[in-house]
């Protein structure tokens, strides 16, 4: 078109010379001007013509130059999203005990495409399967729920009413319509569908007065307990909003007394590609910013590195 010239193409050359100088001069925090807002395409080109400038890889020169909470930021966005998710999972197995709450957060609400990216990623460096050592490293209703999980949700956006006023029968008959809980019906029906079709599941759920105008939530928790039942209000929530499930994970993560920087980092690096909505839903909940929220309970490098990546 007349007028219209097409973007420059990104060229990497100027900030891996960059990035050369600030590993040679031991001056970490040079990297946060330079990588941290990189999108990860422009991010994946520097690591490509750093790797062929130096012989060396970005990620391992960054460990072996930062420290500390700074280094676990810094190699969390140097790396692909299926890569730190495949690490984050790999942290949460390993050593005593699991931790469920990082496998929901994870797991909860990712794509199947992205899924199983994922999984490639965890058996190329961890010689297993994903679903064996979830497996391995969980036990009861919360290992069958997570093995349902595992298997990915539909990624269509197709929505079929007839077939969500019927699944919410099937819950309520599985569930508070039962002396008991057929969980494996629970499990299947929550985890297969797509979003648009499992929130249309909850409406009906809700509109039914043969569930007393019961929100889903509400029948969650009054069927099930412990873990499983975080896990399935967490992917309930995660239906209805995915910007405010994760921003109340980040609150969690501030208040009350020290900062809980794993989970802070964990939701933060490995969510930022949903940055926007979560910053949106926070200052509606909270009424100020996850920035601010982050500048006041943090300090030092990692506080800057953060905010960079949050962005005001």
């Amino acid at each position: 078109q007349p007028g219209f010239s097409a973007p420059a193409p990104f060229d990497p050359t100027h900030i891996v010379q960059q990035l050369q100088e600030v590993v040679r001069s031991k001056k970490s925090k040079g990297f946060i001007e330079l990588v941290a807002r990189l999108g990860p395409q422009e991010l994946e080109a520097v690591k490509k013509a750093y790797a062929s400038a130096t012989g060396s890889t970005l990620i391992k020169d960054a460990e072996q130059d930062a420290s500390f909470r700074f280094k676990d930021v810094l190699v969390g966005i140097l790396k692909s999203r299926e890569e730190y998710d495949s690490d984050a999972l790999y942290q949460a197995i390993v050593g005593a005990g699991t931790d469920e709450e990082a496998l929901i957060d994870i797991l909860i609400g990712m794509p199947r495409s992205h899924l199983e990216l994922v999984k490639q990623c965890y058996q190329r460096d961890h010689k297993e399967s994903l679903e064996q050592a979830v497996k391995g490293d969980t036990s009861g209703d919360f290992q069958k729920f997570m093995t349902y999980l595992l298997r990915g949700r539909d990624e269509t956006t197709t929505v079929d009413q007839e077939r969500a006023r019927a699944d919410a029968v099937k819950l309520f008959q599985a569930g508070e319509g039962k002396l008991g809980t057929d969980e494996e019906t629970w499990y299947q029906t929550l985890t297969t569908p797509n979003w648009h079709q499992l929130r249309a599941i909850m409406r009906a759920y809700e509109a039914s007065p043969m569930t007393s105008h019961h929100h889903l939530i509400q029948a969650t928790e009054s069927e099930f307990s412990g873990w499983i039942k975080t896990a399935i209000v967490a992917m309930l929530t995660f239906a209805t909003n995915p910007g405010e499930y994760y921003a109340r994970r980040i609150n969690e993560s501030i208040v009350g007394a020290g900062t809980k920087d794993q989970k802070l980092i964990r939701i933060i690096v490995g969510q930022r590609h949903r940055l926007p909505l979560i910053k949106e839903a926070y200052a509606n909940l909270y009424h100020r910013t996850v920035y601010r929220h982050v500048e006041n309970d943090t300090s030092g490098d990692y506080k800057e590195l953060l905010l960079t990546i949050i962005g005001d």
